[in-house]
């Protein structure tokens, strides 16, 4: 157990850390005089700008006719958590 637990650990270590974003994958271990040739060639788009505050922040009433509110029947078990009680 203790050798699959160190191959597993060893595995994580030495697995590319550009596996989260692989477009970047292609200039891991480049020198800088090569970086120095791609990065004027990468094409940068600005973004867009964050939202601006919500115009109603009230709690917002949703009700759908496909799924009315019934009340607890003697078989039901309800928890602590209302948004659980939904599932």
């Amino acid at each position: 157990m203790v050798s699959f637990v160190n191959f597993v650990t060893l595995a994580l270590a030495l697995a590319s850390t550009a596996s989260a974003f692989p477009a970047y994958g292609s200039l891991a271990g480049l020198p800088r005089e090569e970086l120095d040739k791609v990065l004027p060639t990468l094409e940068f788009k600005k973004p867009a700008p964050p939202p601006g505050p919500p115009a109603y922040t009230g709690t917002k009433l949703v009700y759908d006719k496909a799924h009315p509110w019934k009340a607890p029947g003697p078989n039901d078990i309800r928890g602590p958590c209302p948004g659980l009680n939904t599932l």
